[in-house]
């Protein structure tokens, strides 16, 4: 592997000059499609195999340990690749089917550098990707497949961890099971280090709870109303229901809704959770406990 022109690594010409050495094996590094990596906000995503057939996803830290040691905001961009990690290990031995598993870790080093990546499960679609390949779901196989997202976002709360980044392409499929990742932007519940700088945007744009735009907006004012600017477990509840209502029907619900801009279902129970999800104080919306209790209700009346 190679430095590319924007500073973070690529692949190199020479097919035989891309691998890694993990779990005492050496890999093949690959793009997952296409002629680049996946990219998120600290990381790079690459499909590796070895010779016995086995496939997995990398994904590799935009930054090296050398150039977050120099600057402050790429310290903090591998301090987050590393949160994110720290995550993953700390489910790693309670697997969950709606969770992307960990495989493990290790480092790479191009040229000077030395660079940190972790290995997990690779899937073949994006939510997205896969409910443009299945038009026809029906909406209780929807409600069933959003039903899988909530338990696991269920289980990261149960260890103490909130995603606060969910959204439309956080969420993988492999074999008809919804797997959520990209847990670059969470954060723990007792954790003393507090990565987020006052002000600053925590999440996508489409998907912001009304906490985080308090955050981004007024976090740096005297905020004389004392609006709310912690991005926990209810703001997770909120980028639920808009994932929810995503699902339905493949759109977003953003200012004021109603229920006639809900056009997947005319079930009024199916509306009203995603609406109370949808609340905007954090305080009257559902725990994620409570809204899986709605959604049994929600079973019943669909048949599942």
């Amino acid at each position: 592997m190679r430095i590319g022109d924007k500073g973070s690594p690529t692949l190199s010409p020479g097919v035989d000059d891309n691998f890694v050495d993990f779990l005492d094996e050496r890999f093949f590094v690959s793009y997952l499609s296409g002629d680049k990596a996946a990219e998120g906000g600290n990381g790079l995503v690459f499909q590796i195999n070895n010779q016995n057939g086995d496939v997995y996803a990398l994904k590799l830290s935009k930054t090296s340990r050398q150039a977050a040691s120099r600057d402050e905001e790429k310290e903090k961009r591998l301090a987050r690749f590393n949160r994110e990690i720290s995550a993953l290990n700390a489910i790693k031995y309670d697997y969950n089917e709606n969770v992307v598993g960990l495989i493990g870790t290790g480092n790479i080093v191009i040229g000077r550098n030395t660079y940190d990546f972790f290995v997990m499960e690779k899937c073949d679609y994006s939510l997205s990707s896969y409910l443009k390949s299945q038009p026809d779901l029906a909406p209780s196989q929807r409600i069933a497949l959003f039903s899988k997202i909530l338990n696991g976002i269920k289980y990261l709360h149960r260890y103490g961890i909130y995603h606060r980044d969910i959204k439309s392409d956080n969420i993988l499929v492999q074999d008809d099971e919804p797997k959520i990742c990209d847990l670059g932007l969470s954060t723990f519940r007792n954790d003393d280090l507090d990565l987020d700088d006052v002000g600053e945007r925590i999440g996508p744009t489409g998907w912001f709870s009304p906490e985080a735009t308090n955050k981004f907006l007024v976090e740096t004012t005297l905020n004389p109303f004392n609006l709310n600017c912690v991005i926990g477990a209810k703001s997770d509840v909120f980028q639920l229901g808009k994932l929810f209502w995503y699902i339905m029907q493949g759109n977003l619900p953003l200012g004021q809704i109603a229920k006639s801009d809900f056009v997947a279902s005319t079930n009024p129970l199916l509306y009203s959770i995603i609406r109370k999800c949808l609340l905007h104080s954090s305080q009257r919306r559902p725990s994620v406990d409570k809204a899986i209790k709605l959604m049994e209700d929600l079973f019943f009346e669909f048949g599942l």
